[in-house]
């Protein structure tokens, strides 16, 4: 859960103008890393 919530988090920091990147991969990393961690990040 830690993993996804990090990549996510980098990522967004990342392509912070590319608002579409952003929801790319904010999508598959919820499921797969586990929404609660994402959420509290």
């Amino acid at each position: 859960s830690k993993f996804g919530t990090i990549y996510f988090w980098r990522v967004h920091y990342n392509d912070s103008s590319d608002h579409v990147n952003e929801t790319f991969s904010f999508r598959p990393v919820q499921p797969g890393g586990g929404g609660g961690g994402m959420g509290g990040a």
